[in-house]
């Protein structure tokens, strides 16, 4: 990769249901992430055996255009995505619920639970440009 150390920065799990049949289109993951490429790399892996046809599929040479793509609406594939209410507006037509917590600590909700983030970062909280990784949050896995 020719850079002087290795950060972990962020993990997924994509699922599908069994016998569903739509394609994943065709899109760039740094425009999902909260920050700008910081020379990285995604990785992939399945967890079962996968044979070509139905393997992941990349563009050879697309990683050297300089073009952002705008993310893609996945849960609009599926045919199961509508529009979320306007949960801020609703007047307290909803239960909104948080917590304080510490490094560690761990949230664990259903995966229909109607989830959001304030946006009320601490000033001293996350990355400033031209911020690296590479801290406890993103610890370094490699280095030369």
């Amino acid at each position: 990769m020719g850079v002087s150390a290795v950060n972990f920065f962020f993990d997924a799990v994509f699922v599908r249901t069994q016998g569903a049949q739509f394609r994943t289109p065709f899109h760039q993951d740094e425009p999902y992430w909260s920050g700008s490429v910081f020379d990285t790399c995604s990785t992939w892996m399945p967890l079962v055996p996968v044979e070509q046809y139905s393997a992941l599929e990349s563009v050879r040479g697309s990683h050297r255009r300089a073009q952002k793509y705008r993310q893609t609406n996945f849960g609009a594939l599926t045919g199961d995505a509508c529009d979320v209410p306007n949960i801020e507006s609703a007047g307290g037509d909803y239960d909104i619920q948080s917590w304080d917590m510490e490094p560690g600590g761990l949230a664990v909700f259903y995966a229909r639970t109607i989830h959001g983030g304030s946006g009320k970062l601490a000033p001293e909280r996350g990355l400033k440009p031209g911020d690296r990784i590479g801290n406890d949050f993103y610890p370094e896995l490699w280095s030369r």
